[in-house]
């Protein structure tokens, strides 16, 4: 299980070779940005496909991916954690000692992050396995119009659904905010909860916070001062150590439930967080397929979080 072995990301590119890379093909222009830095030094290499969208940056990155000697699949949702199971048994085969791995979280989705967390946090047959979760954050790009109607609004997965001894406790909800506009604000009036918090993302590219603050107008206007709290993209562990510090906290009076918006870094701290403390949900609002594809061009950073997923040797009397 991942438990409190989380640390900030701080090897250098290149200098220490993965066991194995697990990307995403997408269609943003950033999708092969991190594999394409890694592919020297790493012994397999793996990238998933969606089966849609084959839009926008789409076939450069197949092509990219390609003469970068990555094992390209494409599957459907269902079939995804299937996938990242079969990878983990292959390393397994070869070590069931240890094993290192890199995934690259950028352009994946979050049901699909969500499976990639909670596969590694569960796998056994390999007692320590070290993964390198890597965010290349984005250059700014002006929100789409989307008006889409939300195919999911729940817990991401039922592990991450949380649990409590005592239902009717009072819920706290925390949001990170995300320029797609006013959708955190429809998922918290779905949980109607008795508190409300909000983490802002701010970066080195200036642009997105005036675009944050309209899409988040009605709802940060509801949010009492001192709720909504800022964090630095670039810094996803002191992300992670925030949200964790207040989650936990507001865990002993109340049932907490996390939704991430925004940078899929915010998204890997909730599940984290949620897997440190598993009576804390992590819910998904999603659009599904009928999202409206965006471009997403890599600022040329690589920041990322190290999780250990330590599994005790089994002893027989």
């Amino acid at each position: 299980m991942i438990g409190d072995q989380i640390t900030a990301w701080s090897r250098s590119l290149g200098r220490a070779p993965y066991d194995a890379v697990i990307a995403a093909l997408g269609y943003e222009k950033r999708s092969a940005f991190i594999p394409t830095l890694l592919a020297p030094d790493t012994r397999e290499r793996f990238a998933c496909g969606f089966g849609v969208q084959h839009v926008l940056s789409y076939a450069e990155n197949l092509r990219d991916l390609t003469e970068a000697g990555y094992d390209i699949t494409e599957v459907q949702d269902r079939e995804f954690r299937a996938w990242v199971v079969s990878i983990l048994d292959q390393l397994a085969s070869v070590s069931s000692v240890h094993a290192s791995v890199a995934v690259d979280i950028s352009s994946v989705s979050r049901l699909r992050l969500a499976i990639l967390v909670d596969c590694i946090r569960t796998f056994v047959r390999i007692r320590r396995l070290k993964v390198d979760f890597l965010y290349a954050p984005a250059k700014y790009s002006p929100p789409a119009e989307d008006d889409s109607p939300n195919q999911h609004v729940g817990p991401v997965l039922p592990s991450y659904a949380g649990w409590t001894d005592e239902p009717e406790a009072p819920v706290t909800a925390v949001v990170g905010l995300g320029y797609e506009e006013d959708r955190a604000l429809g998922a918290v009036e779905r949980i109607d909860p008795d508190e409300t918090w909000c983490f802002l993302p701010t970066s080195g590219e200036a642009e997105y916070t005036p675009a944050l603050l309209r899409a988040n107008e009605e709802l940060i206007a509801s949010v009492p001062e001192g709720r909504l709290l800022e964090y630095v993209v670039e810094s996803p562990f002191d992300c992670f150590t925030r949200l964790e510090s207040l989650a936990f906290r507001k865990s002993h009076s109340s049932r907490v439930v996390l939704i991430p918006f925004g940078p899929k870094s915010f998204t890997l701290c909730a599940l984290l967080v949620a897997g440190v403390h598993p009576e804390i949900a992590v819910w998904r609002v999603s659009a599904g397929a009928r999202q409206v594809p965006v471009q997403r061009e890599p600022t040329g950073l690589v920041v990322g979080i190290s999780a250990e997923a330590v599994t005790e040797p089994q002893t027989y009397e």
